[in-house]
């Protein structure tokens, strides 16, 4: 039996997007993963932090999807650490840091990218990064490494 941890990356237009695609010098928005056959999401947005939402929460200006085969093994251990995330909020500072290219890091709150890179080493797909390191991820970054090491699915 396959094992697949998927997740997507999307581009937003309003403001919040503009800005970060400004930041970020790309054109992606957000990042999160996809669980229950696509059917729901979980990542960290502005509004309500660490959830898990459904697919189709948002209407997004693009939108780009990927999926990693693991082992059943990772997939429960990355699914039980992406759980354990549900509920914690948004690190609005660290988005001023990235900003301001300081690194005001909040081990305990959460941005999509940050999400998305520690994610990805829950599930075993990423060896573990420097703190220092994952607080710098933009969604672009999750992006242009999606694209490069990852499939693509539609």
């Amino acid at each position: 039996m396959s094992y697949f941890v998927q997740w997507r990356v999307v581009a937003d237009n309003d403001p919040i997007g503009e800005a970060i695609k400004f930041v970020s010098r790309g054109q992606a928005t957000h990042v999160e993963f996809c669980v229950d056959d696509w059917t729901q999401t979980i990542g960290a947005r502005a509004m309500g932090g660490v959830q898990i939402r459904p697919i189709n929460y948002a209407k997004f200006q693009a939108e780009w999807r990927f999926q990693a085969e693991v082992s059943e093994e990772q997939l429960n251990n990355g699914m039980k650490w992406l759980h354990a995330q549900i509920g914690k909020q948004y690190d609005f500072l660290n988005i001023a840091a990235i900003a301001l290219d300081r690194n005001w890091d909040d081990p305990n709150k959460w941005i999509c990218s940050k999400l998305w890179v520690e994610g990805l080493a829950a599930f075993g797909l990423l060896h573990p990064l420097d703190p220092r390191v994952v607080n710098w991820f933009t969604p672009e970054d999750s992006l242009l490494i999606s694209l490069a090491v990852f499939t693509q699915v539609n």
